[in-house]
């Protein structure tokens, strides 16, 4: 399964389901944030950055942290997996709610289509 297909079967998950397997859905969500982030065609300024930050996240990061893309990355890790299962699906739900503010935008590209091209081209 290709990982646009994986992240499609995470943002199909809207709900807190009994028989889930959270530490997969961790994974997913880390993988999918990681390669948006590391990016420089999505985000070409690091301060591009901060919008993601502070409506998924609802933080901030200091000056230092926003200069490094990898360290933010870490930081990111950090939150999404010392999250308990209802924090973790409140940031998923987030996260799908930004990328579909971005999706709609008249002024972008398709936002999900654009990163799936990143990826498989890495591959």
């Amino acid at each position: 399964m290709n990982p646009i297909d994986q992240y499609i079967k995470l943002i199909e998950k809207h709900s807190i389901e009994p028989n889930h397997d959270l530490i997969l859905d961790k994974a997913l969500l880390i993988g999918s944030i990681s390669q948006l982030i590391l990016q420089k065609k999505i985000y070409k300024r690091n301060n591009d950055i901060s919008d993601l930050i502070k409506e998924v996240f609802e933080t901030e990061f200091l000056d230092y942290v926003m200069k490094s893309r990898t360290l933010l990355v870490s930081r990111i890790i950090r939150i999404i997996d010392s999250s308990d299962e209802q924090e973790f699906y409140k940031i998923l739900n987030k996260f799908n709610e930004y990328v579909q503010f971005d999706n709609n935008d008249d002024d972008s590209e398709d936002f999900i289509d654009y990163w799936g091209k990143i990826i498989n081209d890495s591959k």
